[in-house]
C-alpha cells in the first residue's frame, strides 16, 4: 500500500479503518467520555468481534514515509462499516474515486450518469462508433426504470434520438410524470400505441436497390425473431416462402401467411405447420391492427416524432417473449445497415427496453446482434433485467460498454460481485446499495486525465433539477 504515512494518517481499506494506537489515543479518546484509555475503546470494538488487529497483532500493512522509505508499522484494525453511518461510507468511497466526478454536467459530448454524495458527476464521453450500450440490473424497486428515465432525457436533451420500446407500461405518460416534470414530458416525448395507431413501420419495407436475394434475407432477418430457437429447415422454410411473395411483390402479412399455409411439395407437413403456428398469433394481431398496408419505413415515421418517441408494444397474449418488438428492432437494424450501404449520414439511435429477463439473449437474437453490432451501425441498446444468469445470456448483458448495477438478488450476488471484481472483504458494499444507489462499471470519463478509462464507481441516479423526485 504506497501511502504517505503521518501522525494523524487514517487508512480506509476495504471496510477495514487502519490506523496507529495514537491516534486513537491523541484524537478519538478525547472523543469519548465513556472510555477512559485506550483499551477502554478496544475491548468494546473486540467484543463486537469489530476488532481485526491491535498493536500486538500486527495487520501486515506497508505504508511509506514522506521520502519513500517504506515502513512497517503495527496498525490497529477495526471494522468500519458497521459504526459509521451510511452517509460517512459514501463519502469516503466518493473521496476514493474523485477523478471520475466533476461539478458540470453541460459538456455537450459528456453524458452524466451518477452523483456522488457532493453533488457531483460521473459518466461517460458520447462519441459515435463506441460503444453506447448500457445494461442495468437490480431487484424490482431499486431504481432500474429511473436510471432509464433520465438516462433518455439527459440523452434527448443532447439532441439524441431515444426510441423506447414499452410492453410492460413502464414508461407510459402516466409513469413518466413520477419521474420527469409535464414540461419536459410536452417538449421531447412522442407517444406511439400500436394498438390503437398500428405498426409506426412496415415490417417488410421494400428497398428498391436491393435484389431479390437480399430483400429476401433482409425480411427473414426480421420475420424469424419471431420464431426464436427455429431450426434450420424452418428458417429455411420461410426464406423460400418470402423469396415467392418478392417475387410476386406481394410485401404483406396476409400473403405471407397464404404462402406458409399452403406450403411447398419438398416441405413437409411437420414443418409448414410449425412455422405458420409461431407466425400465425403474431401476424394475426398485425393484421387486426390495420397497419397492413403501409410502407412507412423508420426514417419517415421518427421525423414526425419528437427527440424520444416512447412505442407502446402489445404483444400477442400466447407469447412470453417479445416477437413485435423483437421484429421491430431486427427491421431498425436492417434499415441502419441499408443507410449504410448507400453511404448516407447514419443518425445514432438509443433504443430503451425495460426488463428483458425472459427475452431471448442466445447468439442469434436481435439483443446479442445489436450488442455485437451496435457500434457499426450507431445503435445504442438500453436494456434492464431484474437478475444476471449464466453463460451465453450474462455473456450477452456484458457486452454493454456501462453495466449499472444496482442491489441484486441473492442469486445474482456473486455474479455482480464477480463483475465488479470485487473482494470478499467488500461484498458488504453491495448488501448496502440504497433505493437509486448503484456500482457502476464501465468505460468513464476521467477528468485529471481528459480521457476515458475502464473504471468502477458508486454513485446515485442523477436527476434532472425539475424531476419530481429531486425533491425528495
Amino acid at each position: 500500500m504506497n501511502i504517505p504515512l503521518c501522525c494523524t494518517t487514517v487508512i480506509i481499506d476495504g471496510e477495514l479503518m487502519l490506523m496507529e494506537e495514537r491516534i486513537l489515543k491523541d484524537y478519538f479518546l478525547p472523543e469519548i467520555t465513556e472510555a477512559q484509555t485506550v483499551n477502554g475503546i478496544l475491548n468494546p470494538l473486540a467484543k463486537h468481534e469489530c476488532l481485526v488487529a491491535t498493536n500486538g497483532h500486527k495487520k501486515p500493512t506497508t505504508v511509506y514515509d514522506s521520502d519513500g522509505m517504506a515502513n512497517h508499522i503495527n496498525l490497529v484494525a477495526i471494522k468500519y462499516s458497521d459504526m459509521v453511518t451510511s452517509e460517512t461510507r459514501k463519502r469516503i468511497d466518493s473521496l476514493s474515486s474523485k477523478k471520475y466526478f466533476t461539478d458540470k454536467a453541460e459538456e455537450p459530448d459528456f453524458l452524466p450518469l451518477v452523483q456522488n454524495v457532493f453533488g457531483q458527476y460521473a459518466g461517460q464521453v458520447l462519441r459515435a462508433g463506441e460503444n453506447l450500450h448500457h445494461c442495468i440490473t437490480g431487484i424490482s424497486g431499486m431504481g432500474k426504470t429511473v436510471f432509464m428515465t433520465q438516462l433518455m432525457a439527459r440523452l434527448a436533451q443532447k439532441r439524441k434520438r431515444v426510441i423506447v420500446f414499452d410492453s410492460s407500461d413502464s414508461f407510459s405518460k402516466e409513469e413518466l410524470e413520477k419521474s420527469l416534470s409535464k414540461e419536459f414530458i410536452q417538449q421531447y416525448i412522442s407517444f406511439h400505441d400500436i394498438s390503437e395507431s398500428g405498426l409506426p413501420v412496415h415490417l417488410m419495407y421494400p428497398y428498391p436497390d436491393y435484389s431479390a436475394t437480399k430483400q429476401t434475407n433482409c425480411f427473414g432477418e426480421i420475420i424469424s425473431q419471431a420464431m426464436p430457437n427455429a431450426s434450420q429447415i424452418q428458417i429455411n422454410f420461410l426464406k423460400k416462402a418470402l423469396k415467392e411473395c418478392v417475387a410476386e411483390q406481394d410485401f404483406d402479412y396476409e400473403s405471407l401467411l397464404c404462402v406458409l399455409d399452403i406450403g411447398f411439395p419438398e416441405v413437409s407437413d411437420s414443418t409448414k405447420d410449425s412455422v405458420y403456428s409461431k407466425l400465425n398469433d403474431v401476424f394475426e394481431e398485425i393484421i387486426e391492427y390495420g397497419h397492413n398496408t403501409s410502407m412507412t419505413d423508420w426514417y419517415t415515421f421518427l421525423e414526425s416524432c419528437k427527440n424520444i418517441v416512447v412505442i407502446k408494444v402489445d404483444e400477442p397474449s400466447m407469447n412470453t417473449q417479445r416477437p413485435l418488438t423483437n421484429m421491430l428492432l431486427a427491421s431498425l437494424l436492417q434499415a441502419q445497415k441499408h443507410r449504410k450501404l448507400t453511404q448516407e449520414d447514419l443518425p445514432q439511435f438509443s433504443i430503451f427496453i425495460d426488463e428483458i429477463q425472459n427475452e431471448n439473449l442466445e447468439k442469434g437474437s436481435i439483443i446479442s446482434q445489436i450488442m455485437r453490432e451496435g457500434r457499426k451501425y450507431n445503435l445504442g441498446l438500453n436494456i434492464s433485467t431484474q437478475f444476471i444468469g449464466s453463460g451465453r445470456e450474462s455473456h450477452t448483458l456484458r457486452q454493454a460498454g456501462i453495466n449499472v448495477y444496482f442491489k441484486p438478488d441473492s442469486n445474482s450476488r456473486r455474479a455482480v460481485a464477480e463483475a465488479l471484481g470485487l473482494n470478499k472483504k467488500d461484498l458488504w458494499k453491495i448488501d448496502k446499495l440504497g433505493k437509486g444507489e448503484c456500482f457502476i462499471h464501465g468505460l468513464m470519463k476521467n477528468f485529471e486525465t481528459g480521457t476515458q478509462e475502464e473504471a468502477t464507481i458508486i454513485g446515485k441516479t442523477c436527476l434532472l433539477p425539475d424531476s419530481p423526485f429531486a425533491d425528495k
